[in-house]
């Protein structure tokens, strides 16, 4: 099917743009530029007969707005899990954690384990 030549029961050697036992699935589904919508980003892919996984990261001197995966997988039909990337942006746009609250959850956490030491 699409160009594949059999070279076993329901196993064949796929033409470059596809994938799959008897090459039903048009690679370029899982196509990264598509899915990034933009997004300036660098990228690395594997691809094998069941899913494409990608490691995507900002182009220099940007960074995702939101926490992001480290892997972003696709399936032969074209569906990327997760569904969305998070927008590449100057670092000083990036949400993070207030340092305060981290503050707060350390000296808990002190607290915490010097009670703990007092009782033993």
């Amino acid at each position: 099917m699409n160009g594949g030549t059999c070279i076993g029961p329901n196993v064949c050697g796929c033409p470059p743009e596809y994938r799959g036992r008897q090459c039903e699935f048009y690679f370029l589904k899982c196509d990264i530029r598509k899915f990034a919508g933009g997004n300036k980003i660098r990228w690395v892919c594997t691809h094998s007969k069941n899913e494409t996984n990608c490691k995507v990261k900002c182009e220099d001197n940007l960074a995702f707005a939101t926490p992001s995966e480290n892997i972003y997988k696709c399936t032969p039909d074209g569906v990327w899990t997760p569904k969305e990337l998070p927008e590449c942006v100057p670092p000083e746009m990036v949400t993070t954690k207030a340092p305060e609250e981290t503050s707060k959850e350390t000296s808990t956490t002190e607290t915490a384990t010097q009670e703990t030491t007092e009782n033993s």
